[in-house]
């Protein structure tokens, strides 16, 4: 799926039998059958990262080593990540593997990623650059850290007057 050399060797402890598909095999099935390419990419992709699990912590992807995955949407996986030229903490935005068959997905993942370039203001995150590896697309951004608005509300509720208008005043600019 990922056009990559694998980074990973498993070994039987009893006899198996195992399948081997062409790289070009399965990415001409992949084209030809979408519902195919549907099935495949999720499980895939389920494969590569679980809650308890995730393949790509701690390997290097282009110039960036992932430390660890920071979150998942409906059409993106976040990882921070260290940018192996400045030595810089970076978050690494990645068009689930789920998507990658999807034309739609994949414009919306570019046209996000330009929207982002376009914006510089003290309250939103830069983004540094993009590139494509592993047969997907990533956006790499400044690394922020903190909580998020969820974690704070869930950890002391409501906010006050001051606080709302603090916040969002800072979203609305």
């Amino acid at each position: 799926l990922t056009s990559a050399p694998r980074t990973a060797s498993a070994i039987a402890t009893e006899p198996v039998t195992a399948a081997v598909m062409e790289a070009d095999t399965f990415h001409r099935l992949t084209r030809d059958h979408p519902y195919l390419s549907m099935l495949l990419s999720q499980l895939i992709a389920q494969r590569l990262g679980t809650k308890q699990f995730d393949a790509l912590s701690g390997k290097h992807l282009d110039r960036y080593q992932i430390v660890q995955r920071l979150g998942r949407g409906g059409m993106s996986v976040v990882y921070q990540a260290i940018d192996s030229h400045d030595q810089q903490t970076v978050a690494l935005k990645m068009l689930s593997h789920r998507l990658i068959n999807s034309p739609r997905a994949k414009q919306r993942f570019q046209q996000e990623a330009d929207i982002i370039e376009r914006f510089e203001h003290p309250h939103i995150v830069r983004m540094l650059r993009r590139f494509a590896a592993f047969r997907t697309f990533f956006i790499v951004m400044e690394y922020c850290t903190g909580q998020t608005l969820g974690e704070l509300l869930h950890r002391q509720g409501p906010l006050s007057p001051t606080h709302f208008r603090r916040y969002f005043g800072q979203l609305a600019r």
